[in-house]
Order: structure tokens, then C-alpha cells, then sequence
């Protein structure tokens, strides 16, 4: 819905800084994301980049890593959920 020498102007068009911003924070991101065994959250990986000096808010931060498809996974520490009595009798196989 455009003219052509309009869209070829913008195809032309150098990117802008913003787009820049987003492409070095996208980097940053995946390797702060990866550092972390895949396991940080958008909180988290805020507040590594808080500690880099890297200005960001999470709100961007969690923007970026839904568009890269960044999803945590928390392993859960494994316990035994049931303690075998010693001086209980046994339970007959029937």
C-alpha cells in the first residue's frame, strides 16, 4: 500500500539505533542465558546485566528473550518422598 520509490527508500534506509541496541542486548542475552545452564528467568538475567553495567529494563529483557524463544527450565532437587521403615515386617508378594 505504498509507493515504490517509497518502499525502496526505506528498504535503502540504514538500521536504526534502536534496532542496533536490540541486536547487541539480543547477544548479551543468549550469553548471559547460557551461562546460567538455561535455568534464569527474565528476573534474573536483569539483574546479571545490572551487574555488567548493561542499561536494559526487565520489561525489554523479557521481550527480547520471548522473541529469541528463551524459556527457563528450574530442576528441582530430588527427595525421597518415602522413608522404608527397618523394623517393619515385609509386605508378602502375593
Amino acid at each position: 500500500g505504498v509507493s515504490t520509490s517509497g518502499f525502496y527508500h526505506w528498504r535503502s534506509r540504514p538500521v536504526s539505533a534502536t534496532a542496533k541496541r536490540r541486536a547487541e542486548l539480543r547477544a548479551v542475552i543468549l550469553q548471559v542465558f547460557s551461562d546460567s545452564q538455561e535455568t534464569y528467568g527474565y528476573r534474573r538475567v536483569h539483574a546479571a546485566l545490572q551487574r555488567m553495567n548493561v542499561q536494559a529494563g526487565a520489561e525489554l529483557v523479557r521481550a527480547l528473550m520471548r522473541e529469541l524463544g528463551l524459556v527457563p527450565c528450574q530442576p528441582r532437587p530430588w527427595r525421597a518422598t518415602t522413608i522404608a521403615d527397618d523394623v517393619a515386617p515385609a509386605t508378602p508378594d502375593l
